[in-house]
């Protein structure tokens, strides 16, 4: 109804934006205005674009104003949701950049929990800053909220569709069978070709699979990169590795039992059968039909089979790192799969594998402060886009500056100290990049409409 993709939509719609959404249209006035209390992500996720452009509306509306109350301190308590209020009304009196009234709560002052307050009291625990908000990227309605308009027009700069390919990571699940660790006092030397690991542990698992050490293939077997692991040119292998059981002549099918047969993985897994086919309906979904064997996994393709990728987080922080193969002592030399919320680039919009050092181009744009600044006041941090909305231009090898990005980026890596400067400089090689783009296609300048 309000965004136009059935897979997202239907997993994100609040019933908030349907209220609000009958209540405009049988009983606002042409020029009356809504006041409404809503979660702060609608705002920013994909799955409100319909709305925020009105679809439903048979009056031209639009966003006049915002109150934000994440900052807060709950004052809605017991529901901890990071709420704002939205104010509609006559699109006429929409300006390009609206205003933001943000409410921050006072150190050392209580809001959550206190329900005797009165109005006059909560307040006066509450510091308001007024900020703008605006619609900044190319064809998409999503809000960006920040201290002024300057910040704004800054980010004008490098909103848009990168030339690259977001892809969220595996799910791995239930992840006490899933995930291992190489064995530390393995029972006996293993057979040629195997390794011995164990299941790992989690408090919150659903499942409860007790611990156990066991035999398994090698050639099976890969390093996973979980999210926590990623920081900004940086990433923290903790040494989780799972079974994988995919081959790149049919990346999208697991290995079926005729080929695996024989094999101790085979034999794990059938052993837990029932477990691995009670996973969610949603994750079959995202299969689809005809998927294969039950041990198959959602969010498998041609991309997991690349041989370098830039890791990033979904949400929480912003920060990118290059993963390239590693020598494992167990297994020689693998590439590496990625857990859910550990997203990744390693293709272009065409389907071609990235390079090494396109993936250090990639990587150096996404660790620029001012792209940092972008995504985190235009996202919940909850949940950032699987495809960063940021200009990445194709990587070029004949252009100097894509070459010096390249080796920026190389620097970082190796040296975690000085990496405050090198994303300075980073920042104005990227900014330098897309100043040429516009004096060479002034027509791609944004021009902001109403949405």
């Amino acid at each position: 109804m309000f965004s136009g993709d059935g897979r997202t939509g239907g997993i994100n719609l609040n019933v908030c934006t349907l209220i609000s959404s009958v209540s405009i249209e049988n009983w606002l006035k042409e020029k009356g205005k809504l006041a409404f209390l809503m979660p702060k992500v609608i705002a920013f996720q994909q799955s409100y674009d319909g709305y925020r452009k009105f679809r439903f509306s048979k009056v031209k509306r639009d966003f006049l104003a915002f109150y934000d109350w994440s900052r807060a301190g709950h004052p809605f308590h017991p529901i901890t949701e990071r709420f704002m209020t939205f104010v509609i009304g006559p699109q006429q009196e929409r300006t390009r950049f609206i205003p933001v009234r943000i409410y921050i709560k006072k150190r050392g002052m209580k809001i959550a929990g206190a329900p005797h307050l009165s109005f006059d009291d909560a307040m006066s625990r509450l510091q308001e800053n007024e900020v703008v908000a605006g619609q900044i990227m190319p064809h998409n309605t999503a809000f960006t909220i920040t201290d002024n308009v300057s910040n704004l027009e800054s980010f004008e700069a490098i909103a848009g569709e990168p030339d690259y390919i977001g892809r969220e990571g595996i799910e791995f699940y239930p992840q006490e069978l899933f995930l291992f660790k190489i064995a530390t006092n393995p029972p006996t030397q293993p057979r040629g070709g195997d390794t011995y690991v164990t299941n790992l542990q989690f408090k919150l698992s659903k499942y409860k699979i007790p611990m156990d050490t066991m035999e398994l293939e090698t050639e099976y077997l890969f390093p996973m990169v979980k999210s926590v692991e990623i920081e900004k040119f940086k990433h923290s292998y903790s040494g989780v590795i799972v079974p994988f059981p995919y081959n790149k002549s049919d990346p999208k099918r697991p290995l079926s039992r005729v080929k695996l047969s024989g094999t101790r993985l085979l034999d794990y897994f059938d052993k837990f059968k029932d477990i691995i086919k009670a996973q969610t309906e949603y994750s079959e979904r995202m299969r689809g039909p005809d998927a294969g064997e039950f041990y198959g996994m959602a969010r498998v393709g041609p991309y997991s089979f690349a041989n370098f990728y830039v890791a990033f987080r979904d949400s929480t922080k912003w920060c990118a790192v290059v993963i390239s193969p590693l020598e494992t002592v167990w297994g020689g030399k693998k590439r590496f799969v990625f857990q859910n919320h550990a997203a990744s680039i390693c293709e272009d919009k065409n389907g071609n594998f990235i390079t090494e050092d396109e993936a250090h181009y990639i990587c150096a744009i996404l660790n620029s402060p001012i792209v940092e600044k972008y995504i985190m006041q235009s996202s919940d941090s909850r949940s950032f886009k699987i495809r960063p909305p940021v200009k990445i231009p194709k990587y070029d090898t004949n252009n100097e500056k894509h070459k010096q990005l390249v080796q920026l980026s190389r620097k970082a890596h190796l040296d975690p100290i000085n990496i405050s400067e090198i994303r300075k400089q980073i920042e104005q090689v990227y900014l330098s990049i897309l100043r040429d783009i516009a004096q060479k296609h002034p027509e791609d300048l944004t021009t902001w409409v109403h949405p």
